[in-house]
């Protein structure tokens, strides 16, 4: 990955992505998000200035890499829960991957 990218803070990593994306998608992101989050990732996309081609697609690429260990997790967590097995246990082992992530990403954005 290009050294800068791995440099970028979480939030400044999510500004970069969110204006790569575009008005339409972004204004999809930003409904979903704590009032918090919202504020900080204007205030980061209002700061930020030229992204750099390499920068640009080094955070296009982390997100496409996130984005499909994510689905993979999802089809796992299908394939469990239509297999006709019931338990607690298979419940549990098909829903863990989902417990948690999106309060332990939004904990770890604000860090940054």
């Amino acid at each position: 990955m290009n050294p800068s990218v791995t440099m970028l803070a979480g939030m400044r990593k999510a500004a970069v992505l969110l204006v790569l994306l575009g008005e339409d998608v972004a204004s999809q992101i930003y409904r979903n998000l704590p009032q918090q989050d919202l504020e900080q990732l204007t205030k980061e996309i209002a700061e930020l200035d030229y992204v750099d081609p390499q920068t640009a697609l080094a955070v296009l690429e982390e997100y496409h890499r996130m984005a499909a260990e994510k689905l993979r997790a999802l089809s796992r967590s299908a394939r469990i829960l239509t297999s006709g097995r019931t338990g607690a246990t298979t419940v549990a082992a098909a829903l863990r991957p989902w417990h948690g992530p999106a309060t332990a990403n939004a904990k770890r954005l604000r860090r940054n």
